[in-house]
């Protein structure tokens, strides 16, 4: 019984780590959704995906994500993006973390689902 239900607690508190303190927005559609690419530097070029609502996070702004190019599998992660809103396909976005952007924070993506 012991071992049931630690098996329980690391399976509840592994899928909690998931959800990340930026929350994620459930499976959406991408038609209508506005894309903007920003090229700062190696380290700040970025995308954003405006119109989206982040649930369960602790992001300031919940209605748009980033996705930096520095991070690891940042291009497989656009390039899913485009192919989901070429070919009208539902994506789910999560953010593991928020990131301050002109004051606000931010959901910074860090996975993507493709239904």
């Amino acid at each position: 019984m012991k071992k049931l239900l630690a098996a329980c607690l690391i399976t509840l508190v592994s899928f909690s780590a998931l959800s990340g303190s930026g929350g994620r927005t459930g499976y959406i559609d991408l038609i209508g959704k506005k894309l903007q690419l920003i090229s700062d530097t190696e380290s700040t070029s970025r995308l954003y995906v405006y119109d989206v609502t982040f649930e369960g996070g602790e992001c300031s702004k919940k209605t748009t994500g980033v996705l930096y190019f520095s991070d690891f599998l940042a291009k497989e992660m656009y390039s899913m993006l485009l192919a989901a809103k070429a070919s009208n396909k539902r994506v789910e976005l999560i953010a593991n973390d928020c990131v301050t952007i002109s004051g606000n924070t931010v959901p910074k993506i860090t996975s993507i689902y493709l239904e």
